[in-house]
């Protein structure tokens, strides 16, 4: 196993922005030791160069995409391959909602104060966030940034944006609130990476699974890394499971990592691939 230092970053976020983020976050419930399911083994960290790294190599090329979850039933973890990040997500749009040739790339939608958020990825290629009417026939640019995730809380959403692509990775934490005409959208973190997955934690914080590792926004606003691996981004993170007090889980192409805090408060990592004598690449 591997450890990985904790390093905070501190945001400078306005108070008055980051009392908001700590009051509007719900308050969700999350199994408890998790662990891994049977049918996984524990194996060595993906490491480059990646020309000198066969499995490396076979695993960016994978046609397995992880996504881990806690299944609602039995509060255990699940790991599903359920394909690439190519279709629609949550994308229930609003009955009078005209997709203008703007809104490119893959789309997700999210329930904002009686209206709408609609948020668009197309990689390179561009993306967006709109804020619309409940009826759709009304809509708002808020940014022109790529949508990777939603985390709502009734009539407020975290939104989190970010592109990672050819050595460039940005990424970056939004809360928007609505007003009695539409919402406004207020810049409240830098990411260290661009976002795929957040999840919201008992105690306000946000676990997020950036392209090369892993984060949590901190109610006052902060950053912390949890753990941060260079290889990561071609493996194309896609979920995140579990609790940082307990065991956090990361779905990619090929692996799944576990990250656990040791005694020392530093993170252990351990990286799980399927066992199977008959792999799918």
């Amino acid at each position: 196993m591997n450890s990985a230092a904790v390093t905070t970053v501190v945001t400078g976020i306005p108070s008055v922005v980051l009392a908001l983020v700590a009051t509007l976050l719900p308050t969700p419930v999350h199994a408890q030791m998790l662990t891994i399911p049977a049918g996984w083994i524990a194996t060595a960290e993906p490491s480059g160069p990646f020309e000198e790294h066969s499995k490396l190599f076979e695993a960016s090329h994978s046609e397995r995409e992880w996504r881990v979850r806690v299944s609602a039933p039995t509060g255990q973890l699940e790991i599903r391959d359920d394909g690439k990040r190519t279709h629609d997500e949550g994308s229930v749009f609003p009955p009078h909602f005209h997709r203008t040739k703007d809104m490119i790339g893959r789309a997700m939608t999210v329930g904002a104060g009686g209206n709408w958020l609609v948020g668009f990825d197309a990689g390179e290629f561009g993306g967006g966030l709109w804020w619309t009417s409940q009826d759709g026939k009304r809509t708002k640019l808020l940014t022109r940034e790529n949508v990777q995730a939603f985390v709502p809380r009734e009539k407020d959403v975290l939104v989190f944006t970010g592109l990672s692509h050819m050595g460039h990775d940005r990424g970056a934490a939004y809360l928007f609130r609505s007003t009695d005409d539409d919402g406004e959208l207020t810049r409240i973190a830098d990411l260290d990476s661009a976002p795929s997955a957040a999840l919201l934690e008992n105690n306000g914080s946000v676990l997020i699974a950036v392209s090369n590792g892993v984060v949590t926004l901190r109610p006052d606003g902060s950053v912390v890394r949890l753990y941060k691996h260079e290889e990561m981004p071609i493996l194309y993170p896609n979920s995140i499971a579990g609790a940082e007090n307990d065991a956090v889980f990361v779905g990619m192409r090929f692996y799944v990592l576990r990250l656990h805090r040791g005694a020392d408060g530093k993170f252990e990592s351990t990286w799980f691939e399927r066992s199977s004598k008959r792999r799918k690449w």
